[in-house]
């Protein structure tokens, strides 16, 4: 009778331990600080290749850095979940056009010592996306990725942006 009571005991104890070293492993996806420099450079770079405006609006970008990668004191790679939202201005309210949540490699590269963004990847879209993700991010940036999904800080981010940026006198 003592051996089970241990063994369901052991049993008890290793659950709560695996519980609690995912709750862990998931605080690990909070925004990682960048450079000022490079978080503009990344934006600029967003909103050029990432995001769309198919009606014609202003795109807005907003992201989440989930990793960095280095080499010596150098930011070679970001692995960032971003969220690129269109808004243009009908009857005197910004309003939503085309839109996108993904996840996104950027490598960078200095160039007469500035940043500067030289490519990004992005995953497949349909039956292929997982296995491309598999493939494009390191496991714990995967972890933070499946378990975002979708983020509404970001979109109330890019909203944010727009009525701003659509409420100066200049627009």
């Amino acid at each position: 009778m003592r051996t089970k009571s241990a063994i369901s005991f052991l049993l008890l104890a290793s659950v709560l331990v695996a519980a609690c070293k995912t709750e862990t492993e998931r605080s690990n996806c909070a925004n990682i600080q960048i450079d000022p420099h490079l978080t503009a450079v990344t934006e600029k770079y967003l909103i050029e290749h990432i995001g769309e405006a198919n009606f014609g609006g202003k795109v807005f970008c907003a992201q989440l850095v989930l990793e960095i990668e280095k080499s010596g004191d150098r930011v070679v790679k970001e692995y960032l979940y971003v969220s690129c939202q269109e808004y243009s201005i009908v009857a005197g309210v910004p309003k939503e056009g085309t839109g996108s949540q993904v996840p996104v490699v950027l490598s960078v590269e200095q160039k007469g010592g500035i940043d500067a963004i030289t490519n990004h990847k992005v995953p497949r879209d349909g039956s292929e996306n997982a296995h491309h993700i598999e493939g494009l991010f390191p496991p714990e940036v995967r972890k933070c990725i499946y378990s975002l999904e979708t983020s509404n800080s970001l979109l109330s981010d890019t909203a944010g942006q727009a009525k701003a940026y659509f409420a100066r006198p200049d627009k």
